[in-house]
């Protein structure tokens, strides 16, 4: 009688044991807790998984646009006319005075007073195995004039300039994007084009050449720049001019226009864009002129990034992103 009055009062209190844990709060946290934990384990593979297709598809490619042709800017065209520069230094002898005159060469910068620009965007698509990649050809068309560089402003005899050694420079981003040779006329000239940017601090990549300069003239001196240029996802140019008048076109449906100053006239369809902008110089951070080798063109750029408009690996990765959402609203539910 005993033993049985023994088992029935074990077996009473592992039921209330057992009720208890089942109405004990923590134990539902803890055991919510863990389940969420085992499912997050495939959803935090799947999620690597797109991530490492994601970085793959990077590398493939940065490794065909190197090739090809990187993101590109334009900027310039940049006049630049050496001038002597005399320095008068004091030193004393023996009691005496004596003056001393050191001649250095230092740059003066000119920007355009007009600066129009007409660029034609050929996109293309390459693909790597299941990588694809946006490239472009653009025929680029630059045409203004600029002013006849004045150098009595800061105090420069003419006798000082140097009119012989002036040379103009183009900045280009990515010089293994060009294909076939740079027109430039300057001056209703012909000029010979060099390759590199001689100012380093002004350009840092580009080409150059050497123009010639009527010492006598004060009229306004046109250029024309006609380039072909390949690159990759964007193309953007610097508005260099007192008034620039910048115009791109392409058949790409779906471009994302970049810089501080949007188009002031944009059309967008399924055959594509045709983009324009007119900007005063008031509207950007850049000096018409200056004496100092100093490169002001970084961040002044606009231009248009062409971009798909639908990326698989984006819609995956946000898909994942939400996995653990969908888990916890599914716990919450069945704990409330």
């Amino acid at each position: 009688m005993e033993t049985k009055l023994s088992n029935q009062t074990g077996t009473n209190g592992a039921k209330e044991l057992l009720n208890t844990i089942k109405g004990s709060i923590l134990v539902k946290v803890i055991t919510i807790i863990f389940l969420i934990l085992i499912l997050l384990i495939p959803a935090s593979m799947i999620k690597g998984l797109v991530d490492e297709r994601n970085s793959r598809y990077n590398e493939t490619v940065n490794e065909i646009s190197s090739k090809w042709g990187g993101d590109q800017t334009l900027s310039g065209p940049v006049l630049t006319i050496p001038y002597k520069n005399h320095r008068i230094s004091f030193s004393y002898e023996d009691g005496k005075q004596q003056k001393t005159i050191t001649t250095d060469m230092r740059n003066a910068t000119f920007l355009p007073e007009n600066f129009e620009v007409d660029g034609d965007i050929s996109p293309e698509i390459r693909a790597r195995g299941i990588y694809k990649a946006l490239l472009y050809t653009s025929k680029i068309e630059m045409s203004g004039y600029f002013k006849r560089p004045d150098f009595s402003q800061w105090g420069i005899k003419d006798s000082d300039v140097v009119w012989d050694d002036a040379f103009i420079s183009i900045g280009i981003s990515d010089l293994s994007g060009i294909k076939q040779t740079i027109d430039i006329n300057f001056n209703d000239k012909k000029c010979e084009i060099n390759a590199g940017s001689k100012k380093k601090e002004l350009l840092k990549s580009g080409v150059n050449s050497d123009v010639f300069i009527d010492k006598i003239s004060t009229k306004d001196i046109p250029f024309n720049v006609s380039l072909d240029i390949n690159g990759s996802h964007s193309l953007n140019v610097v508005p260099v001019g007192k008034k620039s008048s910048i115009q791109m076109t392409s058949l790409w449906s779906s471009p994302s226009f970049m810089g501080s100053i949007l188009p002031s006239k944009r059309e967008v369809s399924e055959d594509g864009f045709i983009a324009n902008w007119e900007i005063m110089h008031l509207s950007r951070s850049i000096p018409q002129q200056w004496l100092v080798d100093e490169n002001y063109f970084d961040y002044q750029s606009i231009g248009v990034n062409m971009i798909f408009a639908v990326n698989e690996y984006q819609k995956i990765k946000r898909t994942s992103d939400y996995a653990i959402l969908f888990i916890l609203l599914t716990f919450v539910i069945f704990f409330i």
